[in-house]
């Protein structure tokens, strides 16, 4: 390498190892473009090009990178054996899985990476076999599977998986390959299974797949202790999951039966009596019960679960069975609204309760007027005020679990926390007004378009 030349390739790699990538692209450009380079030159250029593509963002460098490839696997191809050194090689490869899960789509993504393989294999045999590589590809599978900050890992992990057990398929050599490979593949399936395993509709699922994971490392390895392991524990786990829903199954229908008679005794019952108070807050209590359990499982609300609901005859019902006066509302009927009444219910109910708390916990007896309620039709906004109490901002969040509103640090629960799921569920939502009133709080529940 003469002066110059070499001079020119320093400053590249200045760039480069300060990691200045957009910089250093351009100048290694330069410097292939510029110079006759031995084959052994070219492939180390190219491997610092094909690092800088993959620390850049965007899709335009999609082009350039398959370009720059196809001419590293051609310089290596031209060079001879016993100058290949393994490790840049691998790297490279490595480099190119890397650059396929940012940029390649998911169905294209393992038959991407076969044919990079086969193409690697071919210009390096025998200084570098297909197990080398296959070590390497499992290599990435390992890291991507603790790419968490990537949304889609688990879906990725799982095509890297299956693209590497195609490649490893009947092959004697990599017995014990093929077990981690199940192994991961059970781990992705129990901690972060695809959505498909996540329907309530199918429980088994995502249990069933698990085992058939553990099954396949165990027909490969059949002493491989963490599958042995693990499998036990699945099989411990789908025993007491199944246990669980025929309980709950039980709980449920007893509970409806309850609802039912509550429903039955409200219809017998004189208006405005204090027994109609009481079955109304029992027939409520029902309901939320119901609706924690939904929230619990995450379920969607079906076409049945919709109503136009008037908010001022929801509001004035909560009012009615806490026994708070009607002037509480400011709601002026009619106000509908498609809603999920149960969810709804249950979001209100959590404001009133936490209301009702923060008096009981400062030892101030509950006003006459406990809260305000408005309805602003424009806007589709509900909003709550109290007076129990200022918000403290060192708390934080005041939605998260073990918040609260009321300047209590430890054991508060999940009132709040229900209350916006219970509305984000619907697809609504709830924040603090942006001017909080003087020693209290104000909610705005907003219900999107």
């Amino acid at each position: 390498m003469d002066m110059e030349k070499k001079e020119q390739y320093n400053n590249c790699l200045k760039f480069f190892r300060e990691t200045k990538y957009a910089e250093a692209l351009p100048l290694f450009n330069d410097y292939l473009q510029r110079n006759d380079l031995t084959t052994i030159e070219q492939s180390r250029t190219r491997y610092c090009v094909a690092a800088c593509l993959l620390n850049l963002e965007g899709n335009d460098t999609i082009d350039a990178f398959n370009t720059n490839l196809e001419q590293y696997i051609e310089a290596l191809s031209q060079t001879d054996q016993k100058d290949i050194a393994p490790p840049p090689s691998l790297d490279c490869f490595g480099i190119s899985i890397r650059y396929s899960l940012k940029h390649i789509p998911l169905d294209k993504l393992a038959e991407t990476i076969e044919n990079r393989l086969k193409k690697f294999v071919k210009a390096t045999e025998p200084k570098i076999t297909l197990k080398d590589y296959l070590d390497k590809w499992k290599q990435e599978l390992d890291a991507e599977r603790r790419n968490y900050s990537d949304p889609n890992y688990n879906l990725k992990t799982i095509e890297l998986a299956n693209g590497l057990l195609k490649q490893m398929k009947d092959n004697p050599e990599f017995t014990q390959d093929r077990a981690v490979v199940y192994n991961i593949l059970a781990d992705i399936y129990y901690f972060s299974p695809p959505p498909e395993y996540q329907n309530a509709s199918t429980p088994n699922a995502k249990l069933d797949k698990v085992r058939e994971c553990l099954d396949n490392a165990l027909q490969e390895v059949p002493n491989d202790l963490y599958a042995k392991t693990m499998k036990q524990n699945v099989d411990d786990l789908s025993s007491t999951a199944l246990q669980i829903r025929r309980f709950q199954h039980d709980t449920n229908t007893r509970l409806g039966n309850i609802g039912t008679i509550a429903g039955e005794l409200l219809k017998k019952t004189e208006v405005g009596s204090e027994w109609e108070s009481d079955i109304l807050t029992l027939k409520r209590e029902l309901e939320g019960v119901n609706a924690i359990g939904r929230l619990i499982k995450r379920q969607k609300p079906g076409p049945d679960d919709w109503s136009e609901i008037d908010m001022a005859d929801l509001v004035t019902s909560l009012l009615k069975e806490r026994r708070w006066p009607p002037a509480c509302s400011e709601i002026e009927s009619p106000a509908e609204e498609e809603i999920w009444p149960e969810m709804m219910t249950l979001a209100l109910d959590n404001l009133m309760r936490n209301t009702e708390e923060a008096y009981t916990r400062q030892g101030r007896p509950l006003p006459d007027h406990p809260c305000n309620i408005r309805w602003i039709p424009e806007t589709r906004q509900l909003v709550y005020t109290d007076f129990a109490g200022g918000i403290d901002p060192a708390l934080g969040d005041i939605f998260e679990p073990y918040n609260s509103s009321k300047g209590v640090y430890d054991n508060v629960g999940l009132g709040l926390t229900q209350t916006r799921e219970a509305l984000r569920i619907q697809g609504f939502d709830i924040a603090l007004s942006k001017t909080q009133p003087d020693g209290g709080a104000e909610f705005i529940i907003t219900l999107q378009a």
